[in-house]
């Protein structure tokens, strides 16, 4: 388990951005961020404009996926027209070269008893590695004349990238962690609060706060203030999450 199980952001994180340049840059830092910090799951939850959501886990997926792989799992769309400002997220499995060496980890797709892993030929499959959509980690274990691939699935704790899902609303994204923590202006600092191993943080919008978002049942859960001494009025989403992130890696790890 990672120091953080996931992050929880709302589909109007970008609500105060209208270029689709900008929006598309501000999601990338939230990819970002959960890259650095080797966060395993982002969820998007509805708050606002849901099509925005959508939007926004295609966007992610796409950031997450590997470079050499792209092409296969994400045909032309409206919603990466500006995908070329994402930030790389330089992950040791998107960083691969032409060379495979045995144990190297890379991304792939199955294709019944192939895997294509970015190469020239598709890798064969030492054991069956079960269909899904997108990519799965796989591990070079044996690497033939003739440029022969044959790659098993990973299982080991090297950090392969993030998911992304939806919720449909905030209340639906927590009850999917054991222990979430709150981020707000009017919380407590982190020395006050326990912020426990494998917890979700999450986030409310710029314009709406988490508490007002939960309402009643805003009680449920601890809240953090990471900013304590912001000089600007609000802290825009993607801002907060590397804040939140940098304060607590340093706290739960």
């Amino acid at each position: 388990m990672t120091a953080v199980a996931g992050l929880l952001v709302p589909s109007a994180l970008v609500e105060e951005t209208a270029d689709p340049r900008i929006r598309t840059y501000k999601v990338g830092q939230i990819g970002r961020a959960a890259a650095v910090f080797a966060v395993p799951e982002i969820v998007v939850y509805d708050f606002g404009e849901a099509a925005d959501g959508r939007w926004i886990q295609h966007v992610l997926e796409y950031q997450a996926c590997a470079p050499y792989l792209r092409k296969r799992l994400f045909p032309l769309s409206p919603d990466l027209a500006h995908a070329g400002v994402l930030p790389p997220l330089n992950l040791p499995t998107h960083l691969v070269t032409t060379d495979p060496v045995e144990g190297e980890v890379r991304m792939g797709v199955p294709l019944g008893a192939e895997v294509d892993v970015g190469l020239a030929r598709p890798a064969r499959a030492r054991e069956p590695i079960p269909a899904r959509a997108g990519q799965v980690p796989v591990e070079v274990v044996r690497v033939a004349r003739g440029g022969h691939v044959e790659v098993a699935p990973y299982t080991g704790s090297q950090f392969t990238g993030y998911a992304v899902r939806r919720a449909t609303s905030l209340h639906a994204a927590i009850r999917d962690f054991r222990h979430v923590v709150g981020t707000s202006r009017a919380g407590r600092s982190l020395a006050e609060t326990k912020v426990p191993f494998g917890a979700a943080l999450a986030f409310g919008t710029p314009s709406t706060g988490l508490q007002e978002i939960l309402g009643t049942q805003a009680g449920h859960i601890p809240y953090v203030n990471t900013v304590p001494q912001q000089g600007t009025k609000s802290v825009r989403t993607e801002e907060a999450v590397w804040a939140t992130l940098g304060a607590v890696a340093n706290i739960v790890r």
